[in-house]
């Protein structure tokens, strides 16, 4: 059936209908609504993933910049002494700027165009009435647009600061020694060790300074992103096998109350006469709304233990006068903790009856009730809920026993921990087989955990970026010290040391990135699991796996090496006359 003004007029049918007996309702619109909830989330996670590789792009980019301005920047005392100006020296860093800027347009656009085939993943997928090759020319247009400008925009403040650098050339700046490289050779290390530790730590004068400043603070980031990619995968991972974070502290759910299924007063007679069992709830979903939006609730009675509900913030109603919502309910509904919203429930004989209860707390709705998705929906006490139905009056008794009678309940259940419990519950279960269900993991966490790899996405961008980085170090710091090298195999240095001393600068930036991005990649995980956990409506528990950071560390220093034996090689095969051929 199709009612006429839709939502709005589905409790008061549900109302009368269910005076009718044998008959049951069930609204069709909530599954729909339950497959938009769990693609929400997806949909949510791309366009946080693209946000924050639009800001790691953005660090990356302008470090590069900076880079390449330096470098190019070497003969611009020839260039000024041939007449040309700041201005001109800083257009032409620019011109070089606004070529990359359209290069990277185009490479963006062709690698969305090959890649569009495989999106979107997930359940999206399903409902994607064309996934083949999409060109879409104004997203495609103003992404361009975007980039060229946002990397012309990053790289003016490079290419006049080289500008201005290079009209005064000949006043090398000095700098400052490090404190670490001291301390290094005063504790007796190899030259070696000094001197890698010196290049990876101090940048140097003149037309041999090295920007060593971004390449550190590429690696940081992406260590950081690392770290905060393994606290991420981690928290998603204990989320999904812990049901009480997703709203199901329960174990089981008996199923009774209708013709043709089991008794619900025999089954909670029974559960209640077994001590072995820890916690039992009661729970009934009507329909109500709330401030106007139509809502499925559960009205909730502890028969044993605490309710069988979780809180992600603030906490369970527990009296007549309080509701808990879920986070898109909470949002639609324009509430907050603390907040004091209108509640309507259709009464037994149609007619609609409103209250005002107080919000106190944000919840995981359960999916196995029906309710549209783990953070649609709401949660009171049954005894507020048949009050609101029931409002004062001579007939409120007998009004509060008929909805009892004719709610339809669920009985959630907790079995005490150790072996008998478990015991009891299987005996339970395999007594009432067909009317109980364990809980199931919300359809959006699988897809969002399993079909789209967010943090892994972004971990590998930005870790990609910090290689990146370090790699342009070591070969930039090799080719501008070469005759620093040459003076070192002057003094009697052999080829191994010179290898040597690239190893240590990569082993120190790899120190120090360790040092600094594992700190900072648990902060910022942490923050982000708990601002995206709150945001679903699940109870943020933050994961921090020690043997997972220490494992990333070794890969770090390991990746580090690697990308170092190339660079060392080169060093380590310079030759003394070219070298100093320059001097």
């Amino acid at each position: 059936m199709r009612l006429r003004h839709g939502q709005a007029d589905f409790a008061r049918f549900e109302a009368r209908t269910s005076q009718l007996e044998g008959t049951g309702v069930q609204d069709l619109d909530r599954p729909a609504a339950k497959i938009i909830t769990s693609i929400h989330p997806q949909a949510v996670g791309w366009h946080v993933l693209a946000a924050l590789a639009a800001l790691a792009a953005v660090a990356v980019v302008a470090q590069a910049l900076a880079r390449q301005a330096s470098a190019n920047s070497a003969d611009h005392p020839v260039l000024a002494a041939l007449g040309l100006g700041p201005r001109q020296l800083a257009a032409r860093i620019m011109l070089r700027t606004l070529v990359v800027a359209v290069a990277g347009a185009a490479g963006g656009i062709a690698v969305a165009t090959l890649l569009s085939p495989l999106a979107p993943l997930g359940e999206a997928r399903l409902a994607e009435p064309a996934p083949e090759v999409s060109f879409d020319v104004p997203v495609f247009g103003l992404g361009a647009l975007a980039t060229v400008v946002a990397v012309l925009a990053l790289g003016v403040l490079p290419a006049l600061r080289a500008a201005r650098v290079r009209k005064a050339a000949g006043r090398a700046p000095a700098t400052r020694p490090s404190a670490v490289a001291g301390a290094a050779a005063a504790a007796g290390a190899p030259p070696g060790a000094v001197i890698g530790i010196r290049h990876a730590l101090e940048r140097g004068r003149g037309t041999r300074a090295v920007p060593v400043g971004t390449a550190l603070i590429g690696s940081v980031a992406g260590v950081a992103a690392l770290c905060a990619t393994a606290v991420f995968g981690s928290s998603l991972a204990h989320l999904t096998a812990t049901p009480a974070l997703y709203g199901a502290p329960f174990q089981e759910f008996f199923i009774g109350g209708g013709p043709g299924e089991i008794g619900q007063a025999r089954v909670l007679k029974e559960l209640k006469d077994d001590r072995a069992l820890d916690r039992i709830t009661l729970v009934a979903v009507p329909a109500v709304t709330v401030n106007g939006v139509n809502v499925r609730a559960i009205a909730a009675t502890a028969e044993r233990g605490p309710m069988l509900l979780s809180a992600a913030a603030g906490r369970l109603p527990a009296g007549d006068g309080q509701i808990a919502l879920g986070a898109s309910t909470m949002r639609a509904v324009g509430a907050r903790i603390g907040s004091l919203v209108r509640v309507t429930a259709t009464g037994q004989n149609g007619v609609v009856h409103a209250g005002r209860f107080r919000v106190v707390g944000l919840l995981p709705i359960p999916t196995d009730f029906g309710t549209g998705g783990i953070g649609t929906g709401a949660a009171l006490t049954t005894s507020g809920y048949t009050g609101l139905q029931c409002p004062p009056s001579p007939g409120r008794v007998q009004c509060r026993h008929a909805a009892e009678a004719q709610s339809s309940e669920l009985v959630l259940v907790r079995a005490a921990p150790g072996p008998a419990g478990a015991a009891a519950l299987a005996r339970h279960v395999a007594r009432n087989q067909g009317n109980v269900s364990p809980p199931t993991v919300p359809a959006a966490l699988v897809n969002f955990g399993d079909s789209a790899a967010f943090p892994l996405l972004l971990g590998g961008v930005v870790a990609v970026c910090g290689l990146a980085a370090l790699t342009h170090l070591l070969v930039v710091s090799v080719a501008r010290r070469r005759t620093e090298t040459g003076l070192l195999l002057a003094l009697g240095m052999v080829r191994r040391q010179l290898a040597t001393i690239v190893f240590w600068q990569a082993t120190t930036v790899a120190v120090v990135a360790i040092t600094a991005g594992i700190p900072l990649g648990i902060a910022a995980g942490r923050a982000i699991w708990r601002a995206l956990a709150i945001s679903l409506g699940v109870v943020p528990v933050p994961v921090v796996q020690a043997w997972l950071i220490a494992a990333l560390a070794v890969g770090a220093l390991v990746a580090a090496n690697a990308l170092a034996a190339v660079p060392a090689m080169s060093a380590a095969r310079s030759r003394l006359g070219q070298l100093l051929r320059t001097e």
